[in-house]
């Protein structure tokens, strides 16, 4: 068990910091996480893609990511 005890830890929020927060305390503690969409991911996101666009045409899709989220900083949460 190491130097700490099991704690039961609430991840608040299905973005990328609140999946990979839970990912990473995954690993020593019991972890509940909530988010209120029904779908993971937060502000990366594509709509009319994995999220439906209510006010955008069909056809059109649009990346609602996260511009700094380059894959070079983030080695080991994509992995």
């Amino acid at each position: 068990m190491g130097l700490f005890n099991i704690m039961k830890i609430a991840i608040i929020g299905g973005g990328t910091a609140g999946m990979a927060a839970a990912y990473f305390l995954d690993k020593q503690h019991e972890i509940s996480a909530f988010e209120q969409q029904p779908i993971l991911g937060g502000n990366i996101r594509t709509l009319n893609k994995n999220v439906t666009g209510v006010a955008l045409d069909s056809n059109v899709i649009l990346d609602n990511g996260v511009i700094e989220f380059r894959r070079e900083n983030f080695r080991i949460f994509i992995a």
